[in-house]
């Protein structure tokens, strides 16, 4: 039986404001000047707390009102900014993560990745950030057509087999790893991280240092204040 710990990726490894609040700068300029919308820059705040939503919950928050083709169009804009910006290397990983990662792995933990967006997008960072020396998949919402992590985790908890043989994102060669797998937890910074553990019974992690509430992290089985914490707190709960 081999243990699996899922982890989100933004605001839980990646501190992903350095790449995407200028995404979110640049569509809102182009929506302003080239497609005469007036719209105010929000503020930080307001930005982070999209991280973690799929793209068609934080435009309805966003801009409801605007016309379903130009909000594709924006959030695909957003997507491209994002990619070029790590690609320019204006992302970075949280101090401290690379290390827990290598202890997590050579205390033998399967990691594998659960992240609101789309295969590209985590193909890119996977590339990037070479994050198969940690984790053996890389789950993104796309390949469930955008549904909620809570019903995500279900199925792959249901047949994480099944769910790592579709997934486009992963290590070469992870065929061969082992058949049988537990879930054993979840570690997250957002309500939508919290309620997918819920929804298979695993204790849950609460990042404390990422982009969401002090709120919507209250039910966490634990929490952390830094990424350097995540082991221990693996080795209290497991």
């Amino acid at each position: 039986m081999k243990n699996v710990i899922i982890f989100d990726f933004d605001g839980t490894l990646h501190e992903t404001m350095h790449i995407y609040k200028p995404a979110i700068v640049s569509v809102v300029k182009w929506l302003n000047e080239e497609c005469g919308i007036p719209v105010a820059q929000p503020s930080d705040a307001r930005i982070s707390s999209w991280l973690g939503m799929n793209m068609a919950d934080m435009w309805r928050d966003f801009m409801p009102e605007l016309e379903p083709d130009l909000r594709q169009k924006a959030g695909r804009m957003v997507g491209d900014y994002m990619q070029e910006n790590l690609r320019n290397g204006k992302g970075r990983l949280y101090a401290g993560v690379e290390e827990m990662l290598d202890a997590l792995c050579a205390e033998g933990y399967l990691l594998a990745m659960l992240s609101n967006c789309g295969n590209h997008h985590a193909q890119v960072q996977w590339d990037i950030y070479g994050l198969d020396r940690w984790f053996t998949v890389f789950f993104a919402c796309e390949t469930w057509n955008g549904i909620p992590k809570h019903e995500i985790l279900k199925d792959i908890a249901a047949d994480f087999r099944g769910a790592l043989d579709k997934s486009p994102v992963k290590r070469c060669g992870s065929e061969t790893v082992e058949e049988q797998y537990r879930i054993c937890a979840y570690v997250g910074d957002r309500d939508s991280d919290l309620a997918a553990a819920k929804a298979v019974n695993v204790p849950f992690i609460g990042c404390r240092y990422g982009y969401g509430s002090r709120e919507e992290l209250e039910e966490s089985t634990a929490f952390v204040w830094k990424p350097s914490e995540v082991t221990e707190r693996i080795q209290e709960i497991i």
